[in-house]
């Protein structure tokens, strides 16, 4: 008999389906599996997921459908009730984006398996179960889902039926399955009752000032290393930690990692009381509650900045539920975000006058947003002027007066990045600039430049971050490093065929050297950062802010590969390249990036689409 797990209490009676498909798991399950029961993963709720380390994972989700009440037709969903015929989220494409976010976000080690073959997702299986109808009908409204997807009804909750059409059940074993990819899944299942980490960062006095929760809206700005993401986190943590419900916003999947790290390492918490992810998939998760389904619109940029959240809006239209709102909402790099994404988070808060606290730097306006929306911000509920942060304490003072030089030459909007107080400088600074005739002598130096901080420098790999200028170019990378045996931390996609790769998300404490776009790593840092520029680096953006955000990432040393004239150097006092080894990396090639891949880019180069993972 399976062992039952139920990760948090819940204060409602289970369903009558759910209550009767875990006692059939209980029979149809051995003792090598576990069930978590309405196990809660940052805001996904599936109804079950069963677990055993030789043979899989499967996600059910159970619907109370009554039969004659609904219809489906390629993939879309009504019920048919009183009122009329109204559109419903599809419970396919719900279960389906379970299994996507647990190989993309949760467990991307999963992920990196199926990328190299697809055929390894079959190691997540999927079972939608219609406690109101019977199996035939249930599976001729799913008709068109994968073929992998099992459905089942009422009148089959019978000893044997899922062993039938679940091969991992029948021999409790999977040629996929890797036990320690159950350890990952597990802790997010079942996590400990308070998440807690080493390494926990003390907040300096200018930082502490700012770090307690309080009530109503607020605002901070921080120049660049000052600790804005530090200060949220543990704002967020310390509501959390009263057991109050919390939810932490930023612009993509990358620094929601970042905060979730930081308010771990803040102070103990439970865990279902934070929901910590990006305002896109916050969208999808409202939509999800509310059980609409999601828009399309063939406009991307028009998608992401109106038509998301105005379904999102509708969906609320009368009213969001009490079990979706929230005492204190956080905003990452605010400056990222529109006006009207911001007043859809405030009807998620609990009361009038919940706080919400909106962190920016406008400096970092890499998207291009309104420029006035964070300096006119009449009508949202703010009084008084912004709180600041001004002490940089990221930056070793010649990248810090760099910065500023920069941004002063530019015309950047931020304020001098002060010297904190009484801190130590860094005896060993790096602020090197190199020149390369093209994109792909580039990356053999951006390479020469990493084995030189791993060998000279003794560097561990995971201390060290590579920023590329778009998916494909990284994707080579990242294949020619596995050949060198070495194991990147990566979140690019690349679409081979019809498979598109899914998303990959690195974490604070990863292993591994760390790879993405400027884009993805904003907000982050890392004790080296080695960057290469070229023209497609700075496309769709503005040049001078993006390379201010690559230059203020690094803890102890900046490395520029330069192949572009869309930056000038200025007159900073830039060291002189550091020894390599001329030769190494000779058979590295750009061959299978296509002719003219590294010459555009598209939306997703930068970060945004596939930062929402649906």
């Amino acid at each position: 008999m399976a062992q039952v797990v139920q990760p948090r209490t819940v204060a409602v009676e289970p369903p009558h389906g759910e209550t009767a498909l875990l006692d059939f798991l209980g029979r149809e399950l051995d003792g090598d599996w576990t069930v978590y029961v309405q196990p809660f993963l940052n805001g996904d709720e599936p109804d079950l997921v069963a677990l055993n380390p030789r043979a899989g994972v499967i996600v059910f989700e159970v619907k109370d459908y009554a039969e004659g009440a609904y219809s489906a037709e390629e993939g879309v969903w009504n019920v048919h009730d009183a009122r009329g015929t109204h559109r419903i989220a599809s419970p396919v494409d719900q279960i389906e984006r379970y299994r996507k976010n647990i190989v993309g976000l949760y467990c991307p080690e999963i992920g990196e398996e199926v990328d190299q073959d697809p055929k390894n997702l079959a190691t997540i299986r999927l079972v939608l179960y219609f406690h109101r109808m019977t199996g035939d009908t249930a599976r001729n409204l799913c008709r068109g889902a994968h073929r992998n997807l099992i459905v089942l009804g009422s009148n089959e909750l019978r000893d044997g039926a899922l062993r039938e059409k679940c091969n991992e059940v029948r021999t409790g074993e999977s040629r996929i399955m890797r036990p320690q990819w159950a350890q990952s899944l597990a802790a997010w299942l079942n996590p400990p009752r308070h998440l807690e980490e080493h390494g926990r960062v003390e907040l300096t006095p200018e930082q502490r000032r700012h770090a307690q929760p309080t009530e109503g809206r607020r605002r901070l700005r921080g120049v660049a290393g000052s600790g804005k993401s530090l200060v949220l986190a543990h704002r967020a943590a310390a509501r959390a930690a009263r057991g109050e419900r919390v939810l932490v916003l930023t612009f993509n999947i990358t620094l929601a990692n970042y905060v979730r790290d930081l308010m771990r390492r803040a102070t103990p918490y439970p865990h279902d009381v934070a929901i910590i992810t990006h305002f896109h998939e916050f969208c999808r998760l409202a939509l999800d509650k509310a059980n609409r389904p999601i828009p399309h619109h063939p406009d991307a940029q028009e998608y992401f900045d109106t038509i998301l959240p105005n379904g999102v809006e509708d969906a609320i239209g009368s009213g969001v539920p009490e079990s979706f709102r929230f005492d204190g909402i956080y905003i990452d790099e605010g400056q990222d975000f529109r006006r009207n994404w911001f007043e859809l988070c405030t009807r998620f808060l609990r009361a009038e006058n919940s706080e919400i606290l909106l962190v920016a730097d406008y400096a970092q306006n890499l998207y291009e947003r309104e420029s006035n929306w964070t300096e006119d911000m009449r009508g949202l509920g703010f009084r008084g002027p912004w709180a600041r942060l001004s002490q940089s304490h990221r930056l070793p003072h010649r990248v810090r007066d760099a910065a500023w030089e920069f941004a002063r030459a530019n015309r950047l909007d931020t304020e001098q990045l002060l010297p904190p107080d009484g801190q130590q400088e860094l005896f060993h600074q790096d602020l090197v600039w190199h020149d390369e005739r093209d994109v792909e002598n580039a990356c053999r130096m951006v390479l020469r430049l990493y084995r030189y901080l791993c060998d000279r420098r003794q560097a561990h790999p995971q201390d060290i971050a590579i920023l590329l200028p778009t998916h494909k170019i990284g994707n080579v990378m990242v294949a020619y490093l596995r050949g060198q045996g070495q194991h990147p931390n990566h979140v690019f996609q690349s679409q081979e065929g019809d498979h598109r790769r899914n998303k990959k998300t690195f974490w604070m404490g990863s292993r591994g050297v760390k790879m993405c776009t400027v884009h993805s790593f904003k907000g982050w840092e890392s004790r080296f950062v080695i960057a290469l520029l070229a023209d497609t680096t700075f496309e769709n953006v503005g040049a001078e802010r993006l390379f201010y955000v690559a230059l203020t990432r690094c803890r102890e040393g900046v490395f520029f590969v330069n192949t572009t004239t869309r930056i000038e150097r200025g007159a900073t006092a830039w060291n002189a390249l550091p020894q390599v080894e001329d030769a190494a990396y000779a058979d590295f090639t750009l061959a299978r990036v296509r002719e003219g891949a590294e010459d555009r880019r598209n939306l997703k180069d930068f970060g945004l689409l596939d930062d929402v993972p649906f």
